[in-house]
């Protein structure tokens, strides 16, 4: 049995809490470190695993902080995301004043512990390629739990939607990835950004991949 913290800020990351260990899926900007740091050591439970959905900033800036306060931790991301988790380039988003803003932008970049390059098992975690929002998005089936990053998300109206076009690599690589989830046995939906899905989350898939289709 697990226990799912949401961390909310701009990006949601999740921490899930096993008996022994906590996993996080994300890391978030800068900000949100402190207050991830601070929720492991309330938990008390060591840190074993950060996984992340993807290569924008918002869910990867965090990073550099939570490994220094956790150096066990392993961080585990797709092979297409390694230059940006180390800091080497900056995905943003495709629009003229991002890339004038990408001269400032800077990520204090750390290594990737697990490269994965194709669907993986890791422990209880179930690990699929999902690309589309980005080359390198993952997914991360837990038990009856899926982690989708930014693969869909939850707008203020609490429906599902897709992040922005320009934030997006390839929508209709997107719609491929979200059929490919469907075929998984799940319960609750974690977007990246809004709110999740409990109780009816591939239910709700569902019904937005006919409408998107």
């Amino acid at each position: 049995m697990i226990k799912i913290h949401l961390i909310k800020s701009y990006s949601n990351s999740y921490l899930i809490e096993m008996e022994k260990k906590v996993y996080l899926i994300d890391a978030g900007m800068d900000p949100k470190a402190k207050e991830i740091i601070e929720k492991i050591n309330k938990i008390n439970k060591p840190l074993k695993y950060i996984f992340l959905t993807h290569e924008h900033i918002d869910h990867i800036r965090g990073l550099k902080k939570i490994k220094e306060s956790f150096p066990q931790a392993k961080i585990v991301a797709h092979e297409n995301s390694i230059e940006y988790v180390k800091g080497e380039k900056i995905l943003l988003p495709k629009s003229f004043i991002y890339k004038i803003l990408s001269v400032f932008v800077k990520v204090d970049g750390v290594n990737v512990d697990l490269k994965v390059s194709k669907d993986y098992k890791l422990e209880n975690v179930k690990i699929f390629h999902t690309p589309g929002h980005t080359s390198g998005s993952l997914s991360f089936l837990i038990e009856d739990n899926l982690f989708v990053g930014d693969l869909v998300i939850t707008n203020k109206n609490n429906n599902l939607t897709f992040p922005p076009s320009k934030f997006n690599d390839d929508e209709s690589k997107m719609v491929e990835s979200l059929k490919k989830l469907l075929k998984l046995e799940f319960n609750n939906l974690y977007v990246g950004h809004g709110n999740p899905k409990e109780e009816n989350g591939k239910t709700v898939l569902e019904k937005f991949l006919q409408e998107v289709k």
